[in-house]
């Protein structure tokens, strides 16, 4: 009942402010009508997010400095984690060091000075002696906890019922006592970190759980998505061995939105024209993507996008899975999280001659890799880069590096003692002079690598990255730090790439084989079209040129979608070479043996 009665008097206040800006406008002066909707011309704000001591400020010398910079706008601390003003509300803090009223002092003298005043709320957190008596009001970790208290304030969940209830009634309180002229509200969402940058995690309280059985869903039942985005989702699935799904609801005939049933058909039709060689296969992938530690973060996503654009087929794997043996290399993300068992077998895939690419943390436990002892983590901060000396460049053989002397360090970097046999690569140059342009310059590079290497066996291999390489591609995309992964891969791992490409990274690619043999094939799916969030078409990409090392002689290539058999170019050692001559929406290129 306290939301609607707050609803209600938010609801005739707004009408209220409504006629008002419909009287203006029909009083046919322009004055009028600007006064109306004064915020629709541009205004000298100045923000004064107050501290609670700021409570007895000086209000003569307040007044008198916004006067002297001629503000017309002042945002202004009213409630939320503090009320500045006498609220007779039980669970809104009152500040203590506060005598009177401020807010309608404040408001009182800024108004008569012309100066339009809008208050500023925040809702995010409330005093830990009102959150004691409403713990249902908090936001909590996935075990049920509350987050923890930071300054003597505890977080509210947007779902809980401080933020949907006690929110309007606040709001109702401010608005029915002084004249404001807007609203600000700061803070509003679902914080994954405290002020101090630690992370907090998604909020599971009894509200979150109760709103997201409720509305996080599908929220149209009789239209679909885009019609290229349906026929990606089923490509992925039938090159990935998958079942193919498509979902709608009534009779698959009587569609209303029938834009992607034709996509839907083609793929349906293809998979039953070839299931003697789409049903029953096994992946042949150049690497396993160990997701045990890194599913969903920006390392794990990092990664997913150079592998597909640099053409490296992969599998997503599970250290606790089956036999690793038969993949060429491991990548584990955030490998400071291994936990013994895990890193014992990863110690046996690389000594009996698996490659090994890790990231992030120290790989504890994982004697191949060579660490004697863990040194500091130097955390991030701004001006950090990698230094990419001559000797690296001929040892990591990127052609995008021979244009690239260094790359940025946008996170921690981790730093050990190692064993002799370990080669450090990459130096790290430490913080410098951040700003202005003049004083931008670094004046030291440091010994300290930023990316190991170490032999085990005859082909055994680790290399490790001490920081999170990936994440850095994952959020700006920089064309140095994927060569510097796919470096470490192919030239420090040495790894045997099975299939090779000579074509655009817009194109996503697949490495499948008959389960009993007798034939594999690579797929290719078109992924140009996207243009900001929305897909279109594909555009045609020409003359894309494949390399496969095959499992057995290949007698054989043909294009199952086109229907056509394509020549094939082949080396003593059994390589081929094809080129599918037109890549239109997808292609399967079947190598028969």
């Amino acid at each position: 009942m306290t939301r609607i009665r707050s609803l209600r008097r938010l609801s005739l206040m707004l009408l209220a402010a409504t006629f008002t800006c419909l009287a203006g406008r029909e009083s046919n002066t322009r004055a009028a009508e600007l006064e109306a909707a004064w915020w629709m011309t541009p205004r000298r704000m100045i923000q004064t997010n107050l501290r609670e001591i700021d409570a007895r400020m000086d209000l003569d010398a307040y007044v008198a400095a916004l006067a002297d910079c001629q503000a017309n706008v002042v945002l202004f601390n009213v409630g939320g984690i503090v009320a500045n003003y006498p609220t007779d509300l039980p669970f809104h803090y009152r500040n203590p060091h506060m005598q009177g009223d401020l807010t309608a002092e404040v408001v009182r003298r800024l108004h008569a000075q012309d100066v339009r005043v809008i208050a500023r709320f925040d809702f995010s957190k409330v005093n830990e002696s009102i959150a004691a008596q409403h713990p249902e009001w908090l936001s909590r970790d996935s075990h049920g906890n509350a987050y923890p208290p930071y300054n003597g304030q505890q977080p509210t969940c947007l779902n809980g019922g401080y933020q949907q209830e006690c929110l309007f009634a606040i709001l109702a309180e401010a608005l029915e006592r002084y004249p404001l002229d807007g609203i600000f509200f700061n803070m509003i969402g679902y914080p994954r970190q405290d002020y101090s940058g630690r992370d907090l995690g998604i909020c599971q309280c009894d509200g979150c759980k109760t709103r997201f059985r409720q509305i996080m869903h599908y929220p149209h039942r009789h239209a679909s998505v885009s019609p290229h985005l349906t026929r990606r989702r089923l490509l992925q699935q039938m090159f990935n061995g998958a079942w193919l799904d498509f979902y709608c609801i009534g009779p698959f005939h009587a569609q209303e939105d029938r834009l992607g049933l034709d996509q839907v058909r083609d793929i349906y039709r293809f998979h039953a024209a070839h299931e003697q060689w789409l049903a029953d296969t096994i992946e042949l992938a150049d690497v396993g993507l160990v997701v045990d530690f890194a599913r969903g973060g920006e390392e794990y996503g990092g990664w997913l996008k150079i592998l597909g654009e640099s053409h490296l087929s992969f599998d997503l794997v599970s250290l606790a899975g089956p036999d690793l043996s038969h993949y060429p290399a491991l990548i584990v993300p955030l490998a400071g999280q291994l936990n013994d068992a895990a890193a014992r077998r990863l110690d046996d895939y690389v000594r009996s001659g698996g490659r090994v690419l890790v990231t992030g943390g120290i790989p504890a436990g994982l004697p191949a890799a060579g660490v004697l002892r863990t040194g500091d983590v130097i955390p991030r901060k701004k001006g950090t880069y990698v230094r990419i000396r001559p000797e690296d460049k001929t040892q990591l053989a990127a052609s995008v590096l021979e244009k690239l002397d260094l790359v940025f360090l946008d996170g921690e970097l981790a730093t050990c003692q190692v064993k002799q046999d370990v080669q450090g690569l990459l130096r790290f140059i430490p913080p410098a002079m951040f700003g202005p342009p003049e004083k931008c310059y670094y004046t030291e590079v440091s010994d300290t690598p930023c990316l190991y290497v170490r032999r085990a066996g005859q082909r055994g291999a680790v290399a490790w990255f001490p920081w999170q390489i990936a994440a850095h591609y994952d959020r700006q995309g920089h064309a140095g730090h994927k060569a510097l992964a796919v470096a470490a891969l192919d030239k420090l791992l040495g790894l045997p790439r099975r299939v090779r490409f000579k074509a655009s990274p817009l194109i996503e690619i697949n490495h499948r084989g008959g389960r009993s043999g007798g034939f594999e094939w690579i797929s290719l799916v078109n992924h140009s079209g996207l243009l900001g969030h929305v897909l279109h078409e594909p555009l045609p990409i020409r003359d894309v040129e494949i390399h496969v090392t095959p499992q057995a002689p290949v007698r054989a290539a043909r294009l199952l979608r086109a229907g056509t058999a394509i020549p094939l170019t082949q080396k003593s050692n059994g390589d081929v070479t094809c080129v599918v001559p037109q890549l239109d929406t997808y292609e399967v290129v079947l190598l028969q043996q």
